[in-house]
This record gives structure tokens, C-alpha cells and sequence, in this order.
């Protein structure tokens, strides 16, 4: 199947979290920080990219950065890269040969690389989404049989082209390592987009962020091959293209630019390319934005719930502290407490100003760079964060 391995190991790193949470008895606010823990862990254990990892869990599961979490998922991801790396001998998932930086001249075509990323990114988002509802309309009875078509496609493709099957590492490594000719690299290019979708659809155990990665380095190089044929850009320098790629189609794709910039940078082990990536991953974000495409991640996660048609369960009255950056001019800023519209079932327990520790009164004025600290129920706690994000953040 073209799926890959990091998206189960985040799971079950989240899902060990989860468990000794409820081994050692800990309240809701501690199990958050233990899933956030583990599933950094599980990202940094399947890439070896610790900060990658971190700052994944933080802006796609946590969504929430503060000193507490971020520490304690460093902690965990930095012990899971040295087992896998040192204790059980690991090689890092790509070896790219990148021989320099690309000229500031050749800028202009990372913009429009990146503004091709987005369309992609979005074209990627709906074309996923749509393979998965007629998953659903033709197996709507019988789910387990949607898996037979991934695996006839499979047979298939194992005689005509064995070079789509599996997670795509090799066809990472063909591109880096060999020059294909335009025609092979759109065919392939074509095949894996298509199998990638089929499989994921079919809800078989697996996840999509490597292949992400595959088909962005496709683009990459589609895109750098084509640059070489009409502009006459040095061929050494398709493998920058390959590399900015993969960072600005995840980030069209998942809206975790952040994460792209340094998954890429650890997977290389070199900062020179950073500005560059910058540059993409960026104009990617935008384009995407522009076209009111929702996060891949957001998407699957409302689908899921949608499905479920369960009726939420009884959360026992457990409480959760949750903490909230106010950024600059956001709505809170230079407000007074008494101000401002608070979500309803939620408490305002303390405001974290530097070293300091405000009780809030009526009177205590908001500023920036304050953390919010507040206290509500496990059942109200998805609303409460949504409204209290839109207060803290400038939107």
C-alpha cells in the first residue's frame, strides 16, 4: 500500500501516553500532556527528527504552545530519537546530497513553485476527501470489503509498475540519486498520486504523511526537471527543488509550515537551505489559505466524528486546565478583565505575566505575552478552546 508508518507510530505513541495516564491515575489535564508526549515521541521515533516532532504534536494536536508542554514533549521526543538512533542503530530516513544553496536568482521560480504547491496542496485535500465518500457510498453496508480494492490495484501495479507500491522511500531515493526523463516522472507521478488516495481510502491501517512527503518530492522534481529543460538551470540543482517541495506541499497540505520547515531541516541535517524553504512554504501556505481549503488533519478528524453519529459521553465532571498565548493586538490585549465576553462554563484561573502569577480581578488589564490559564469541564472543553483561541489570537 502507499502508506506510511509515522501516522500509526504517532498513535500509538499518543495512545502509550493515554495509557499511563490511566495506569497512574492522572486527571484530564495531565493525560493531554501525556498524549501531546507520546505522540511526539512516535513522530520523532519514526522520522529521528526530534524538533520535527515536537513542533508537529504542538500545532496539529495540542495546539497550544507553552513552556510546560513544550518541555515535556521535547523531553520525550529527544529520549525516543536517542533509542532509535544510539540503542537500537537507525539510520536517519533520507540521505539527500544537496550541493549548495540555490542561487537568489532562480527566487522567482520558488515562488511559483510555491503557488503551484498550494493549488496542489488543495487539489490533494478535495481529491482524498472525495475518494473517501465513495469508499463509503459502495461498501456503505459492508466496510471491510473496501480494503480488496487497494490490494487489486496493488497485484496490479506489482506487475506494470512495483516501483509505486510501499511507502515511496525508494522513489524518493531513484529521484535524489538519478535523473528521470519528464515523461517517466509525470507517469509515476500520476500512479502514486491515484494509488496514494485508493489506499488511504480504503481506511486499511496506515497513515499519509510520508506519502505527503513522496508525492512533494515528485512535484519537486517535476517542477526542477522541467526548470533544467527551458531555463537552462543546472541539473545539480533539481535536488533543492525535490527538498523545497516536500516541505511546501506538507505545508498546503497539513497548514503546519513551522513543521515542514524543520522536518526538513533535521532530515538533512543543514540550515543553509532556510531561507528558501522559507520562501516556499510560505507562498504554499498562502495560496492555500486563499482557497478556503480546510487542513487535511481538520478534515479526516470532522469526517470521523460525523460518522461516529454517537452521542457524547459522560465525562464525569473531569476538569481541564488549558493554557492560551495572548498574541499581539489580539481581542483580550489591553482589555480589562470585566471586558471581555468569557465562553460560557469557563473559569478564569490565573494570568502568567513572565515570571509572575496574577490572580485576575475585574480590574486586571490583559496584556500581551500573557498566558490565560483557565478551567472548564472535559464536555465543554472542544468549545471553550475554539472561542478562547479567537479571543487570545489576532483574527
Amino acid at each position: 500500500m502507499a502508506l506510511g508508518r509515522e501516522g500509526p507510530s504517532i498513535q500509538l505513541g499518543a495512545m502509550a501516553g493515554k495509557g499511563v495516564s490511566r495506569v497512574l491515575k492522572r486527571g484530564k489535564t495531565e493525560e493531554k500532556f501525556l498524549l501531546t508526549c507520546g505522540a511526539s515521541a512516535g513522530m520523532a521515533a519514526a522520522f529521528q527528527a526530534p524538533l520535527a516532532g515536537v513542533m508537529f504534536t504542538m500545532e496539529e494536536i495540542h495546539k497550544n504552545f507553552t513552556a510546560a508542554v513544550f518541555v515535556s514533549a521535547m523531553t520525550s521526543a529527544v529520549v525516543a530519537d536517542y533509542m532509535t538512533t544510539r540503542v537500537l542503530g537507525m539510520d536517519p530516513v533520507f540521505q539527500f546530497e544537496i550541493v549548495g544553496n540555490l542561487p537568489q536568482g532562480y527566487y522567482g521560480l520558488l515562488i511559483l513553485m510555491g503557488v503551484l504547491l498550494g493549488f496542489f496542496g488543495v487539489f490533494y485535500n478535495w481529491f482524498t476527501l472525495k475518494v473517501q465518500t465513495f469508499y463509503q457510498k459502495i461498501f456503505a453496508f459492508r466496510p471491510a470489503g473496501k480494503a480488496v480494492i487497494p490490494f487489486l490495484a496493488a497485484g496490479i501495479l506489482g506487475i506494470f509498475a512495483p516501483e509505486v507500491l510501499g511507502n515511496g522511500h525508494s522513489l524518493i531515493e531513484t529521484m535524489t540519486h538519478e535523473r528521470m526523463i519528464i515523461q517517466t516522472l509525470l507517469i509515476l507521478f500520476a500512479l502514486r498520486f491515484v494509488f496514494s488516495a485508493v489506499s488511504f481510502g480504503a481506511g486499511v491501517p496506515g497513515g499519509i504523511f510520508f506519502p505527503m512527503l513522496v508525492l512533494g518530492a515528485f512535484a519537486g522534481c517535476v517542477f526542477g526537471t522541467v526548470c533544467s529543460e527551458l531555463f537552462g538551470i543546472p541539473g545539480e540543482y533539481i535536488n533543492n527543488f525535490i527538498l523545497l517541495a516536500m516541505a511546501g506541499f506538507f505545508t498546503a497540505v497539513v497548514r503546519a509550515p513551522m513543521t515542514g520547515i524543520i522536518l526538513i531541516f533535521e532530515l538533512t541535517g543543514s540550515i543553509s537551505q532556510m531561507l528558501s524553504l522559507s520562501v516556499v512554504t510560505v507562498i504554499a501556505y498562502i495560496s492555500a489559505m486563499m482557497l478556503k481549503s480546510e487542513p487535511i488533519y481538520e478534515s479526516l478528524l470532522a469526517r470521523i466524528l460525523k460518522g461516529r453519529k454517537q452521542e457524547p459521553e459522560e465525562s464525569g465532571q473531569e476538569k481541564v486546565l488549558d493554557y492560551y498565548a495572548v498574541a499581539e493586538d489580539a481581542f483580550v490585549s489591553g482589555r480589562t478583565v470585566r471586558e471581555i465576553p468569557w465562553p460560557e462554563f469557563c473559569l478564569l484561573v490565573s494570568i502568567r505575566r513572565g515570571e509572575r502569577e496574577l490572580i485576575p480581578k475585574g480590574k486586571t488589564r490583559i496584556q500581551t505575552g500573557d498566558v490565560i490559564i483557565t478551567m472548564t469541564d472535559e464536555e465543554h472543553n472542544g468549545a471553550v478552546c475554539d472561542q478562547m483561541k479567537q479571543l487570545c489570537r489576532n483574527e
